[in-house]
C-alpha cells in the first residue's frame, strides 16, 4: 500500500526484539527481518546481491530458515517480478554463472529454476538469439515443475508466450496460456488466476478484440478505490485497455499513480514502461509527449532492451514517425540499436496492426453502400459477387473496399471486418 513509514517502524520493532530474544524466537525473528530485507518493495533490489552474499551465514550457519515468498509477485516475469533487476541485466550472463546456485540456494524452491528463467528474459528483451531464449525458459520451467513453485513456472510460461505473439504465433500462445491455465486450476494455485486473464486480455488486445476487452475490464481491479502495488500487471494491462478504448483521462491518471510506486520503489522497468504510455496518452490528447517518449527510449536503450519498447507496435511506429528521422538520431547516439528498434516495431506494427492503433472512425462517416459492402465483405463473398448482387461494377467495389479500409486505418479484410465489428458498424 506504499505505507514506507508503517512498514520501518514495525521493522525496527522487529530488529529491537530480535536483539534480546534467544533460542527460537530469535532465530525466527531473524528469518523475517532477511525476508524483509529482500522482499520490502521501498529496499529496492540495488544492494539484493549483497544480501544474498550475506545470507547463506544465517540460514546454514545458524540454523535459520527463510520463509517462503513469490520471487514473481505471481507476475509473468523474473527479471520485473517481486524485485526490479535491470541493473542486473547488463551483467546478466556473468552473475547468472557467479551467483545462480547461490540465488537457487538461498530462495530453496522458488529458486528452482529462477536464473534459467530471468537469463532467457533478460536475453528477449534485448533482441538475443531465440534458439537460446527458448532453450533457457524451457529449461528453467522444467526445473521450476521438478520440486519448484508454480509461480517460476508461470513466468516461463509468459515468456514463451510473448515470444510467440512476437513471431505472429499467436494460436500457439494461445494454447500455451490455456495449457497452463488448466494446470493451475487442477493445483488449485488460483493466486496466478488473475495475471494469467491479464496475460489473456493483453492477447486479445493485440488482435482488436474489444468484446473481450470490455469482459475483462468489468473483472479489473479498481484503482480509485484502492491502489496496490501487488496488482501493478493488471494496471499496466488496464491502462493499454483505456487506449485500446480512447478513455485518455483514464489511462494518465492510472499512469501517475504507477509512476509514483516506480518512482518511490525504484522500479526502473516500470519507469520505463510508464513513460512510453503516457507518451501514447498524451501525443493522442495534443499534449507534449516528446520528453517522456525519449527518456523511456533512452533508459531502455541503456539496457540494450528493445522489446519493451518495440512490442508496442503501431502505437510506437506512430509516435516514431512524428519524432521524426533528424530528431530520432540526435537524442539517440546507439544508432544500431535504433536502427534495430525500428525494424522491430515495424515487424510488430504490421503483424497486429489494430494493437493499441488511435481511431477516429464513426459509422456516420460510411455510406449505406460502403457499409453493404463490407458487410458482404465478412459474408466472405468476392469482389465480382458482391458486384453482381448490387448491380454495380467491380472496379465500383474495389474503390468503396479501398476507402472503407483507409476510413478504418487497416490493410486487409480481415482487419477491417474486425475493426467495423470492434466500432459496432457490422
Amino acid at each position: 500500500m506504499l505505507r514506507e513509514e508503517e512498514s520501518e517502524y514495525w521493522y525496527q520493532k522487529l530488529e529491537s526484539f530480535a536483539e534480546s530474544a534467544k533460542g527460537g524466537q530469535k532465530r525466527e525473528a531473524l528469518s523475517r527481518l532477511v525476508y524483509l530485507d529482500i522482499a520490502l518493495p521501498h529496499r529496492g533490489s540495488t544492494d539484493m546481491l549483497e544480501i544474498m552474499k550475506k545470507v547463506p551465514a544465517l540460514l546454514f550457519d545458524k540454523g535459520i530458515g527463510l520463509p517462503e515468498f513469490s520471487a514473481t509477485s505471481n507476475c509473468p516475469s523474473t527479471m520485473n517480478g517481486g524485485k526490479d533487476f535491470c541493473h542486473w541485466s547488463k551483467n546478466d550472463r556473468k552473475l547468472a554463472a557467479s551467483m545462480g546456485k547461490l540465488l537457487e540456494k538461498v530462495l530453496g524452491r522458488y529458486g528452482k529454476g529462477l536464473v534459467k528463467v530471468a537469463l532467457g528474459e533478460s536475453l528477449y528483451e534485448k533482441g538475443e538469439d531465440t534458439y537460446e531464449v527458448l532453450t533457457l525458459l524451457t529449461r528453467g520451467q522444467m526445473e521450476a515443475e521438478s520440486g519448484g513453485m508454480l509461480e517460476i513456472v508461470f513466468a516461463a510460461v509468459g515468456m514463451q508466450v510473448r515470444l510467440n505473439t512476437l513471431y505472429g504465433e499467436m494460436q500457439t500462445a494461445k494454447a500455451i496460456l490455456n495449457s497452463f491455465e488448466t494446470k493451475v486450476l487442477e493445483e488449485r494455485a488460483t493466486q496466478l488466476l488473475p495475471n494469467i486473464n491479464a496475460l489473456r486480455c493483453r492477447l486479445a488486445l493485440r488482435e482488436g478484440d474489444g468484446q473481450a476487452v470490455k469482459r475483462w475490464l468489468d473483472e479489473a481491479p479498481d484503482e480509485n478505490r484502492e491502489f496496490c502495488i501487488l496488482e501493478r500487471y493488471r494496471y499496466l494491462t488496464k491502462v493499454r485497455c483505456y487506449l485500446f478504448t480512447g478513455e485518455y483521462f483514464k489511462a494518465e491518471a492510472l499512469l501517475e499513480k504507477l509512476r509514483y510506486y516506480a518512482e518511490k520503489c525504484s522500479r526502473i522497468y516500470i519507469q520505463m514502461e510508464v513513460n512510453l504510455l503516457c507518451a501514447m496518452v498524451k501525443q493522442r490528447m495534443g499534449g507534449e509527449w516528446k520528453e517522456e517518449f525519449f527518456s523511456a527510449l533512452k533508459e531502455a536503450c541503456s539496457y540494450h532492451f528493445l522489446r519493451i519498447i518495440s512490442e508496442e507496435g503501431t502505437a510506437v511506429r506512430e509516435l516514431l514517425e512524428a519524432a521524426g528521422k533528424t530528431c530520432l538520431e540526435k537524442e539517440l547516439s546507439d544508432k544500431k540499436w535504433l536502427s534495430r528498434l525500428q525494424a522491430e516495431t515495424g515487424k510488430a506494427a504490421v503483424r497486429y496492426p489494430l494493437y493499441l492503433k488511435s481511431r477516429f472512425v464513426n459509422a456516420p462517416d460510411f455510406s449505406k453502400t460502403a457499409l453493404t459492402v463490407l458487410r458482404l465483405q465478412a459474408e466472405g463473398k468476392s469482389v465480382n459477387q458482391i458486384a453482381a448482387e448490387l448491380s454495380m461494377k467491380a472496379e465500383t467495389v474495389k474503390y468503396h473496399i479501398k476507402e472503407n479500409y483507409r476510413k478504418l486505418g487497416v490493410s486487409g479484410k480481415a482487419n477491417a471486418v474486425l475493426a467495423a465489428r470492434e466500432l459496432g458498424i457490422l
